[in-house]
């Protein structure tokens, strides 16, 4: 049995300093290291696949006879164990770093990195506008935060409290810092993606002297009342077996109102239960995959029933040969949704608003929509990552849209942001 245990806390402050550097051997291969300068360290000469290595525990008396047999003791076992115990420290420390350096990078700390960066772009009146809404409306409840840990709802507070105190415009105003901010942080690799992307779509709706953009009703309520509308226009048959089905696929997949009225048979594959949308009918020019859900696949299967031969799904007899958005969003607003508080395109906004709500990632909802950045091999690299994420997002989308409208317990979204970007 190798002898352990082999020094005195005597004979370590008896250690001089020699010409040579020299070992004192405690035993089981730790030993003290006493340099040619006097200074003393711990240290541990081991192997790993054939090459030899050094670990140092520390420096004496900072650690003393007793904390470096402990800390031998470690080493050895995680030896065992097929652990290299020195790049174990290496891995440790590197790791401490990080998290040091996460506690550093607060949101003030972004923030005003990206406020620095506004000298050229702004006046220096506007930059002093832009600092006071910083230390008025955000720092006061997020500055303090590391970076990481300021989350989408964090942001949506901010927002809804001004929208509360009927300050609509300020509100935009937050939201479209806020954002820029977030652009900031993953532009310096700060973050992975701008977690305040989709904040300027979730705005309240404003009064109607304040209207801007699409319109769109995103209370709950709201929709309740606009799904069980349509459900009443299409159970009376007030309309070809087409719009009925554009009426109910629109609220389902969330996608611009051109890409749907232009949608052929050929994008559509029943036994995979995607719709692939190609480049050609999308507005950025880029080829987009849809996640079917078993409500959009029933209705597409039962509008196959009155399919011509005419390639589109939604035919009709003009020169485009397929409806238009605009008699889509005629019909919805005969069903009784009223016209100028919602379009075919404040949909997007529904889902966006509601996914969020939900607990959905944004970076999930903004690839649902067909927001995308990046190069070809990027974008390739997350349509193949995505999309069963995806599928499981708009098929809760769907079950979540038939409870509101049948009034009954909504479906909880099963989405884990660790197993999905894993």
């Amino acid at each position: 049995m190798r002898a352990i245990n082999l020094l005195s806390e005597k004979e370590i402050r008896a250690a001089k300093p020699q010409l040579q550097p020299y070992k004192l051997p405690d035993g089981a291969g730790l030993y003290l290291y006493v340099a040619q300068t006097g200074g003393k360290s711990w240290r541990y000469d081991y192997r790993v696949a054939g090459k030899r290595k050094t670990l140092t525990y520390g420096q004496y008396p900072a650690i003393s006879l007793k904390n470096a047999r402990e800390l031998h003791v470690q080493a050895q076992q995680q030896l065992a164990g097929g652990i290299d115990p020195a790049s174990h420290k290496q891995e440790q420390k590197k790791a401490h770093a990080q998290q040091e350096e996460k506690r550093r990078l607060t949101f003030s700390f972004v923030a005003l990195d990206w406020h620095n960066t506004q000298t050229t772009a702004n006046t220096d009146k506007t930059r002093q506008y832009l600092l006071a809404r910083l230390e008025k409306y955000i720092f006061p409840s997020i500055g303090h935060l590391p970076f990481e840990e300021v989350t989408f709802d964090h942001m949506r507070n901010i927002v809804r409290t001004l929208e509360k105190q009927y300050k609509f415009e300020m509100a935009k105003r937050v939201a479209q810092l806020l954002t820029q901010i977030c652009r900031h942080a993953k532009i310096n690799q700060w973050a992975e993606y701008n977690k305040a992307e989709d904040l300027t779509h979730i705005l309240e709706r404003r009064p109607s002297s304040e209207k801007k953009g699409f319109p769109a009703i995103t209370s709950k309520d709201g929709v309740a009342q606009m799904l069980r509308r349509i459900k009443t226009y299409i159970d009376a048959n007030r309309c070809s077996p087409y719009m009925q089905a554009a009426l109910q696929l629109y609220p389902l997949t969330a996608q611009r109102a051109q890409e749907l009225v232009k949608a052929t048979w050929e994008e559509i594959d029943f036994e995979a239960a995607v719709w692939r949308i190609p480049s050609e009918h999308m507005k950025k020019g880029r080829a987009h995959e849809i996640p079917l859900s078993r409500q959009a696949l029933t209705i597409l299967k039962e509008l196959t029933n009155y399919r011509t031969s005419n390639h589109h799904i939604f035919p009709s007899g003009s020169k485009l040969g397929h409806i238009t958005g605009e008699s889509v969003n005629k019909a919805m607003h005969i069903a009784g949704i009223p016209q100028g508080e919602m379009t075919l395109h404040g949909w997007r906004k529904v889902f966006s608003t509601l996914a969020h709500e939900a607990g959905a990632p944004t970076m999930l909802i903004e690839k649902s929509l067909a927001h995308v950045s990046g190069d070809d091999v990027a974008r390739a690299y997350d349509k193949s990552r995505h999309i069963e994420a995806r599928r499981v997002l708009l098929q809760w989308w769907a079950d979540y849209l038939d409870s509101l409208r049948d009034d009954t317990e909504p479906p909880r979204l099963e989405l884990e942001r660790t197993a999905m970007f894993a």
